[in-house]
């Protein structure tokens, strides 16, 4: 199976990152029909790295280290490069503000910029149980790409600032960047920082969204619960 797409060079990126989508959505939809392995819903008690167990596993790991859990995405603890998926029991649904500034960051820019010494490790199993039930602090969202992006692109760390001036409990950069999250008490709160910073940071994208709890997921559509 081949995967092409014709595009601008100005749009390269935005069409890469359809083809990988359709790529996930492929491979998800083979695994399914094929029935060739265990849906992490069913491993949930096992702990075992995915890639053991899943022939498409391999293949998703091959094209990038998200890909494996997108096969099957249900609340999860990923270690490794994304091929040990660990399904985590109990899930509540968190209520969040997403800003995006109106910068590109590129990804291997913000990976150079990163140094050893900043590196902070995994985060312990004991402070698992606090983040599942909603009691997360700063300490738990510890982003060690955050320093050096920021320092890059200082909108980030604006926007970071303002998310906590608007009432966020915790806020963190996510992944390499550039958008940012705040974590609100609930629904109502979310939309009304977000309404607040849409007027203080007019150039950026926000929006107030909910995070699925696990109870939600099991009787959604999306389940990956066998009949």
């Amino acid at each position: 199976m081949d995967a092409a797409q014709k595009c601008p060079v100005a749009g390269w990126l935005t069409a890469l990152g359809r083809v990988f989508l359709s790529l996930i959505f492929v491979l998800s939809g083979l695994h399914k029909l094929t029935a060739l392995g265990p849906t992490l819903a069913s491993m949930a008690n096992h702990g075992i790295p995915f890639a053991n167990l899943l022939v498409w596993g391999a293949v998703a790991l091959e094209l990038g280290a998200d890909v494996p859990f997108f096969l099957d995405p249900v609340p999860a603890r990923v270690r490794g490069i994304g091929e040990v998926i660990e399904p985590l029991s109990s899930m509540v649904r968190l209520s969040l503000v997403i800003a995006v500034p109106r910068v590109k960051v590129p990804t291997a820019k913000v990976f150079a910029a990163l140094r050893p010494e900043s590196w902070s490790g995994p985060l312990p199993d004991s402070e698992i149980p606090s983040i599942l039930s909603a009691k997360i602090s700063a300490t738990q969202v510890t982003n060690d790409l955050a320093k050096p992006a920021m320092g890059l692109f200082p909108d980030i760390a604006r926007l970071k600032v303002l998310l906590e001036e608007e009432g966020a409990r915790v806020a963190a950069m996510s992944g390499s960047g550039g958008a940012v999250f705040g974590l609100y008490p609930d629904a109502p709160s979310a939309e009304a920082a977000a309404f607040r910073l849409r007027a203080r940071a007019p150039d950026a994208l926000v929006r107030s969204v909910a995070t699925t709890s696990l109870a939600e997921l099991g009787n959604s559509t999306f389940s990956t619960e066998e009949d």
